[in-house]
């Protein structure tokens, strides 16, 4: 099953190509910081080195996602060994793991999540072993895993509060007394530390992002209900009864060895995420804990000689289902059958923003478009006097057309982009003054108040089951910018 997770990026349909987010990473990677307005530094690093890698491939992109992928099962194998699974109950869980929808898209492109799910596995099995064995040293090895795992993602830290919460309302609530406790924090501040004097250096991009968000009505906030029935959708209905008994087990279990922190850590996560109005799919890594518990539990349940044709069906069950929703969950098909496909199943995608209307699921329709928005974007600038081709600089909206533009806009001799999004806004104008500007933008924007001439170049190149917004778009050469792109930079931030 892990080879399988290895694998499976490997199966890309055309003309699916780079997600959004691995456009923009890869941008990131080749400007290698300890940290990023939007995200720390490790998916940068890790996208380019796979990149690099593999040849510049969309595996080499994804190579490292599966690899996570892959390891989150096993740590997902060992916690419920150490729980007392036995084969049966552990290679359950494993497939409960590979089969997730939640984690068969994450696995087949790069993004944080697609690290950050291996770091929460991870801390889940440390805190296992730590109340199981009452070895208070392993609280060392817990900063470990928070420190690399905050380069992935800043949530974890929610997650590591949620355990160590769990063990303070377990049995082993005097682990929380070690100083090896404190010791395992300060290693991971330590190595935090070089992202933490990023954002003190830069002003705390990252806090201002999240305050913009909040303030905005970007995101679709969830009440509890829906919140919970989300999870159900993430996971796969067939995933249900195993996680939700791997809950119960947890929170019910004999607790001499404390593993019922590991049942009140969910419990405290989901409330945290739920309080902060967060997207759904935050709470997507603290699943293989419970796949794990609740392999055992189902394992127990059907050992009685009249239940035991239970494990093959629930097994062929998964698989057939898996099977069922897999061209919805990574790019097996055409856009127009993958969509003939979804409409067959009566499924439609819960966007986690408002704009992401797509008939599509977003983390399909944001891989389609680019190669043509390129092209057209290429054509605007090779049509220009060579004299204004020396000097002219491509402005885009958002991280995901900067970030085409620079990827795949290298091979069609495309100067590197200008944006005012997230990272791009501290990359600067460089040594653009403004005086030729080829503008990649909405018609709704009034480009004749700052421009001595505007000219429409012609419509942004697109693909039907891309995002409506990408279609919307068009080309304006920009000239005679007033005032200077310099002065103007301050106004183009897009932190959002």
């Amino acid at each position: 099953m892990a080879a399988i997770k290895l694998l499976l990026p490997m199966f890309n349909a055309a003309p699916f190509g780079y997600f959004r987010d691995e456009l923009y990473y890869l941008v990131c990677g080749f400007r290698p910081d300890w940290g990023y307005v939007d995200h720390p530094s490790m998916a940068p690093l890790l996208a380019v080195a796979g990149w690099k890698l593999f040849g510049e491939s969309l595996y080499g992109v994804r190579f490292f996602p599966a690899v996570f992928g892959a390891a989150t099962m096993v740590f997902t194998v060992l916690m419920a060994r150490r729980l007392g699974a036995g084969t049966y109950a552990q290679a359950l869980a494993a497939l409960a793991v590979l089969a997730a929808p939640f984690y068969l898209v994450v696995g087949s492109k790069l993004s944080t999540d697609s690290f950050e799910i291996l770091f929460w596995t991870a801390l889940a099995y440390i805190t296992l072993r730590l109340v199981q064995e009452n070895e208070p040293r392993l609280w060392l090895w817990f900063g470990l895993a928070a420190g690399i795992g905050l380069h992935a993602k800043h949530s974890i830290v929610f997650f590591a509060f949620a355990l160590v919460a769990g063990v303070a309302i377990s049995s082993r609530r005097r682990l929380l007394l070690s100083p090896w406790l404190p010791a395992g924090g300060a290693i991971a501040l330590l190595i935090f530390l070089p992202n933490l004097l990023w954002q003190w250096q830069h002003g705390w991009p990252t806090f201002e992002l999240l305050n913009n968000i909040r303030q905005s009505d970007k995101n679709i906030v969830l009440n509890p209900l829906e919140f919970l029935g989300s999870q159900v959708f993430l996971l796969g209905p067939l995933a249900l009864p195993l996680w939700l008994a791997g809950l119960v087990w947890l929170l019910r279990a004999r607790d001499q060895k404390g593993v019922r922190a590991l049942g009140a850590a969910y419990l405290i996560v989901f409330a945290v995420i739920l309080l902060l109005k967060g997207k759904s799919y935050y709470l997507g890594a603290a699943y293989p804990m419970l796949f794990a518990a609740g392999a055992l539990a189902f394992e127990h349940m059907t050992t009685r000689p009249r239940l035991g044709w239970m494990r093959p069906a629930y097994v062929a069950i998964i698989v057939a289902g898996t099977l069922l929703l897999l061209p919805i969950g990574i790019p097996l098909m055409s856009p127009d059958r993958t969509a003939a496909w979804q409409r067959a199943l009566g499924i439609s995608p819960s966007p986690t923003e408002r704009s992401h209307t797509s008939e599509l699921p977003q983390h399909l329709s944001d891989r389609l478009g680019w190669d043509e928005m390129v092209s057209s974007v290429a054509q605007a600038y090779h049509a220009l006097p060579e004299v204004e081709r020396a000097k002219a600089g491509i402005f885009a909206q958002n991280f995901g057309e900067a970030g085409a533009i620079d990827i795949l806009g290298r091979s069609r001799g495309l100067p590197p982009a200008l944006s005012g999004h997230q990272n791009y806004f501290l990359w600067g104008p460089r040594h653009y003054t403004g005086e030729v500007i080829i503008v990649v933008d909405s018609p709704t924007h009034n480009l004749d108040d700052l421009c001595r001439t505007v000219e429409y170049a012609g419509p942004v190149g697109s693909h039907p089951h891309a995002l409506p917004g990408e279609q919307r778009m068009g080309i304006y050469v920009c000239r005679g910018l007033t005032p200077s792109l310099g002065d103007l930079w301050p106004q183009a931030k897009n932190w959002m």
